[in-house]
């Protein structure tokens, strides 16, 4: 099977998409340039607190709290007998007296005060999350200063759970207590107590807030969605940031070509000469995720560089990927800081498409090839290589301006964050733009190279079911070319005993319709 194809098809491991339910949700901020609710009229009223990057560095989409008076209130308490409230918060500082990112408290409530802040206790950061008088309020998981973390409280008939980063971290059974104070203001409040006091400093986002009591699935879903694009080239006819007006890509020679899919304009070729693309910033994140597509038209025994960010005052060290032949093989140089043993083991073949992704994590450095894990990086000491480079990043070549890159890339996406392997495969269907095929409406000669996608064993079953009534399934193979099943040797109820022990992932089917062997590929994805 040629290597292009494996490209295209192992990128098809997707998972589906879930979303949160909303048939309790009451009010949701995201806090996108406003305080306004957008599934009630319960709009919150910002009183200094202003609009800030969120979790993804997405600007003017977070508010920022500056812990001496700003805060933003609401028109009601949120007061529901079962509730869950839960939001996105990272504190700037957090002193020795509480700073209050959320309370409810008043005389006149029936169903208890809510409230969730920080606190230095004994020289460790805690989090405060109570609802009604508890007096031992303050949760074990100690938390950092300049860091997202997600924050749920769920009010139950019997009992309250308290989740952070959507993992449950307690559970009281004490239902008795309902206010701790009684002269405080009758509304809701983000960033203070509601007697006007007790400021937090730091950011807070994406507020939801349901007169239900909802799952700990329903929570977990809330941290589904760990990172989104900072920026994205989609190179059509532009090297400008599809997602905003920032870091725009300034184009020196380089040319529109046919992409991945073979839409015209669509991706851009590199002379190996001169040609390179430049953008305003470094991308040095202390976290960040880079990604992209390339197409090597020519690999010479010096480096052909294809990303690279690298100068003596970045923080996070530097980003390099390149292309080289190395003793008659062509190599993947592909590194974060000052690697000595950056060129990655698989070899590559030119007029090829692959996808790159280098993910920095706060511990590690993961480099994938065609969505797989090749390497792991566990030595985060290292920052620079050159000491004199440009400051911005480039394509096409290194900051030095040389190392030129010949051949094709696409879909450069940027993050300040990290994605896992899922996302990372969930990033490379979406850019091949691979749908799967319905079999239910197949005919054998319509078998060849299609995909399929299968969320079950009992969908696979029926599925080759399906295709042996007119025809007979030869053998499947797994991605690397081994042959997992030979139909030939086996009987039924065998076969789909072992169907159902497959792994998730990519398999090659061959079909014989009369005589004549093709191919088909399917994807298993069981959750």
């Amino acid at each position: 099977m040629p290597k292009c194809i494996y490209v295209l098809l192992f990128a098809l491991t997707l998972l589906p998409f879930k979303g949160i339910s909303q048939s309790c949700l009451v009010s949701s901020y995201p806090f996108n340039n406003n305080t306004n609710d957008l599934v009630s009229s319960n709009n919150g009223v910002a009183y200094g607190a202003t609009p800030t990057t969120d979790r993804f560095g997405n600007p003017n989409s977070a508010y920022y709290f500056d812990g001496i008076n700003d805060h933003i209130n609401f028109p009601t308490d949120f007061d529901f007998a079962q509730r869950t409230i839960m939001f996105w918060f990272n504190a700037s500082n957090i002193s020795t007296t509480l700073g209050c990112m959320f309370e409810a408290d008043h005389n006149a409530m029936s169903n208890a005060q809510t409230e969730i802040g920080v606190r230095n206790i004994s020289g460790t950061n805690k989090l405060s999350i109570c609802v009604g008088a508890s007096a031992n309020n303050w949760a074990t998981p100690s938390i950092t200063t300049n860091t997202w973390y997600h924050i749920a409280i769920v009010r139950d008939v019997s009992e309250i759970r308290y989740y952070l980063n959507c993992q449950l971290i307690a559970t009281k059974y004490d239902m008795s207590n309902t206010v701790s104070n009684q002269s405080n203001n009758t509304f809701a409040a983000l960033g203070m107590v509601s007697t006007n006091s007790h400021f937090f400093n730091g950011k807070i986002d994406e507020l939801k807030i349901y007169n239900c009591a909802v799952s700990t699935n329903v929570i977990q879903e809330a941290c589904s969605v760990s990172c989104s694009p900072l920026a994205y080239y989609n190179f059509s006819n532009t090297t400008n940031n599809t997602i905003s007006s920032n870091f725009n890509g300034t184009n020196y020679g380089a040319t529109f070509v046919s992409d991945i899919n073979g839409n015209p304009n669509s991706a851009l070729y590199f002379d190996g000469i001169s040609n390179h693309v430049d953008f305003p910033t470094d991308f040095d994140f202390a976290q960040r995720t880079i990604m992209f597509w390339f197409n090597a038209s020519n690999i010479s025994t010096t480096l052909g560089c294809m990303f690279e960010a690298d100068h003596n005052a970045m923080s996070n060290a530097q980003t390099e990927i390149g292309v080289r032949n190395i003793s008659g093989t062509n190599k993947l140089s592909i590194c974060v800081g000052a690697s000595a043993n950056n060129w990655a083991t698989p070899s590559i073949t030119t007029n090829t498409w692959y996808h790159i992704a280098i993910v920095r994590d706060v511990s590690e450095i993961r480099y994938y090839l065609d969505c797989q894990l090749i390497a792991t990086k566990f030595d985060m000491s290292n920052t620079v290589s050159n000491q004199s480079n440009n400051i911005f990043a480039a394509l096409g070549m290194v900051s030095t301006n040389s190392h030129f890159f010949n051949g094709k890339i696409d879909e450069l996406k940027i993050y300040n964050c990290v994605l896992n392997d899922t996302e990372i495969n969930a990033e490379c269907a979406q850019s091949t733009g691979i749908q799967t095929s319905s079999f239910e409406t197949e005919k054998c000669s319509e078998i060849n190279n299609q995909n399929y996608l299968f969320s079950s064993s009992q969908s696979l079953e029926a599925f080759l079911e399906k295709q042996n009534k007119n025809s007979a399934i030869k053998t499947i193979h797994d991605i690397t070319g081994k042959e997992i099943y030979n139909f030939s040797f086996e009987n039924e109820s065998e076969i789909k005993s072992q169907i159902r022990k497959l792994p998730n992932g990519l398999f090659v089917y061959t079909i014989d319709c009369g005589g004549s062997v093709k191919k088909g590929y399917f994807i298993i994805n069981y959750n």
